[in-house]
């Protein structure tokens, strides 16, 4: 069973189910009419009343209905990885509220698209990179081996500005939790000229596109790279 939280239009809790419960370690007594925000990281926190705001005054749905991965802080302050679907909803008495249905985020979700991937990336000419919505690389295919330096046992788990100049590295991991938090897409879709980071410390202008792939509950994204000519 999904873990499923109701909050009004001020982030306030006003229901949860005992699969709440069980994921977070909360009890109802902590939870019933504390901001939803003691369950998100610190920096998604300080932003999550801003959505609900603009959201309200805009109509413009960047959550609403779009399932994506979080992380959540449970009781003992750990993170967690969870997918979250959020719908909205209004009664006469008490106006509009938010329903949140969480599950917890799982490997297999993850290795089952990675492989599929693989599968279809592997064979291409042109570099690909495949990341987690932590940034972290966990594929690439033997073109970009080639074409980077990078040998593939050196570089999955590590985070993928390591192919980035210092000014593009630092905002990285900002532009994903963005994304993520907003569903709002800046990059995805689109292409772009990007300078890519060798091993030996040579630099490449490449034409990047970035594609978002979902299966069940997680998603990846792949980078496509075609190298330009010097």
């Amino acid at each position: 069973m999904n873990a499923t939280i109701v909050i009004d239009t001020n982030g306030i809790i006003r229901f949860l189910n005992q699969a709440t419960e069980n994921i977070t370690g909360y009890t109802r007594t902590d939870l019933l009419g504390s901001n939803v925000s003691v369950l998100m990281s610190q920096e998604l926190a300080a932003k999550h009343d801003g959505f609900i705001k603009r959201h309200l005054e805009t109509g413009v749905n960047h959550i609403i209905g779009i399932g994506r991965n979080v992380e959540m802080m449970v009781k003992d302050g750990t993170l967690i990885k969870v997918h979250l679907e959020v719908t909205e909803h209004k009664n006469q008495a008490d106006g509009k509220y938010f329903i949140g249905s969480l599950s917890v985020a799982k490997d297999k979700d993850l290795e089952s698209l990675l492989e599929k991937e693989r599968a279809v990336l592997g064979g291409l000419a042109v570099p690909v990179f495949i990341i987690t919505e932590d940034g972290l690389i966990k594929a690439l295919n033997p073109s970009a081996e080639k074409e980077f330096g990078y040998p593939e046992s050196k570089i999955v788990g590590k985070n993928i500005n390591i192919l980035m100049i210092k000014e593009h590295a630092r905002k990285h991991n900002t532009y994903i939790q963005n994304y993520l938090a907003t569903g709002k897409a800046k990059i995805i879709g689109k292409s772009r000229v990007v300078p890519v980071k060798c091993k030996d410390g040579k630099v490449k202008n490449c034409h990047l596109s970035v594609s978002v792939k979902k299966h069940d509950n997680v998603r990846i994204f792949v980078g496509m790279l075609v190298v330009l000519g010097n």
